[in-house]
Parts: C-alpha cells; structure tokens; sequence
C-alpha cells in the first residue's frame, strides 16, 4: 500500500505529532506509536498518557498561534496548524481523541494511491 504525496512533509508533520506526545508525557507516561490500513486509507496514529486537551480547546488546536488554557509547555504555536495544512494538502484528515487526564490519540488519515503513481 502506497500514498502518493511529499514524503519530508509527511514526515514533518508526523514528527510534529510525536514531538507533541513526547513534550506533554510525563517522564513515567507512554507514547505509542502504530498505523493501519485499508484498501483505500491509510491510518498513522500516535497515543500518549498525557493529560489530554481540555474539550473547549479541542475546536480550537490546529488555529495558528492558538495556545490552549492550560499550556506550560513554550513553543511557537504553528505546529499543529502545520500539520492540519500538510495532511490536507494530501487529501487527509487529522483527528483527535482525547479526555482531561487521560491522554491523546492523534490520527493521521491519509488515502492509498490505487494507481502506484509516484508515491513514497
């Protein structure tokens, strides 16, 4: 199974995503990292133990310069906002699951390339 799109993009907001789990893990929390697929998706997914993101910030995560109520964590607020552009540029989605205190599921859902055109 291939996807057809820029691979130092997706791979930029790949790494993006696990930088994210990494910095809001606690040092005694897990980050896990898988993919799936379908006949006509593919689904990267990255989960972590963090403490999640508040549900009045989730609306709000990929706006570029949007910093959620509860951020400690220093940084140039672009991240996800990147990611969003990426993954669309490539005729994906990004979702997220994630509740207070329990952590975040990050997928990156990106459709195959049925024809094996040039692909990474």
């Amino acid at each position: 199974m291939r996807i057809k799109g820029g691979r130092k993009l997706l791979e930029l907001a790949l790494s993006n995503i696990i930088e994210n789990a990494l910095k809001f893990t606690p040092a005694d929390g897990e980050v896990e990292i898988g993919a799936d697929k379908t006949n006509e998706k593919i689904y990267i997914w990255v989960r972590d133990t963090g403490p999640g993101i508040s549900p009045k910030d989730l609306p709000h995560i990929f706006e570029r310069f949007y910093r959620g109520r509860n951020s400690i964590v220093e940084g140039s607020d672009l991240g996800l906002a990147l990611v969003k552009s990426i993954v669309s540029a490539h005729n994906g989605e990004v979702e997220i699951i994630s509740e207070l205190d329990s952590g975040s599921e990050f997928r990156i859902i990106l459709p195959t390339d049925t024809n094996n055109n040039e692909c990474l």
